[in-house]
């Protein structure tokens, strides 16, 4: 039984989420209510409040099912997997629905959306069950004090190249990214350390729906 709610919530919650993507298309975010979701995805006001808190959470959401892809993917590839590859992989998982991305960034207000981006990339690397403990952010360590300021960063970047509707390709974008980490000396505590402590044998951790 207990599946078989789950299952339901699961198709809730992608009904959902694809109900504001279709809506963004041609409505504003900020335009965009509760009701207007579940009038596009047919689904209740009950049903929604269920799965989510407010529809800030559907963005969270759908960079978390994003990421999950990302982490998915370094998985799959981690055998000779390096820094550069865990970095380029970050720009193709988010190039795979650029559509999708720049109307988020276009619409969805700056801070919102820099947060959830930045939650969800961090979820996407911390929940590999090889992470390094002492850069969980619930770590009162200088490693996780260093991975929240990196991840700020490579969230900033990458905010700025989907506002400018993805110009250069992952692979430049790359290049980009690893010349400023390495000009300030920090190249490797994020993606190097992951890289280190996945190796050969990486692990997942199930994603939270």
């Amino acid at each position: 039984m207990e599946h078989r709610v789950n299952k339901q919530s699961e198709r809730t919650r992608r009904w959902i989420t694809q109900a504001l993507l279709k809506l963004l298309r041609t409505v504003p975010y900020a335009s965009i209510s509760v009701s207007d979701l579940t009038r596009e995805a047919d689904v209740s006001r009950q049903s929604f409040y269920r799965n989510f808190e407010s529809k800030d959470a559907v963005v969270s959401r759908y960079l978390s099912m994003i990421f999950a892809d990302y982490r998915a993917a370094f998985v799959r590839e981690r055998e000779g997997l390096g820094r550069r590859r865990a970095v380029e992989l970050v720009f193709e998982t988010l190039y795979a629905h650029k559509d999708d991305v720049i109307a988020l960034v276009a619409s969805v207000p700056r801070g919102t959306m820099m947060l959830a981006l930045q939650d969800a990339l961090l979820d996407a690397v911390a929940g590999m069950e090889s992470f390094p403990k002492d850069l969980s952010k619930a770590s009162d360590s200088f490693g996780s004090d260093m991975l929240m300021y990196q991840l700020g960063g490579v969230s900033a970047v990458v905010f700025k190249w989907v506002s400018n509707e993805m110009p250069s390709s992952p692979r430049d974008m790359t290049e980009r990214l690893l010349s400023v980490m390495e000009s300030v000396g920090d190249g490797d505590m994020v993606f190097g350390r992951l890289v280190e402590a996945v190796g050969g044998s990486a692990g997942m951790a199930t994603p939270a729906a």
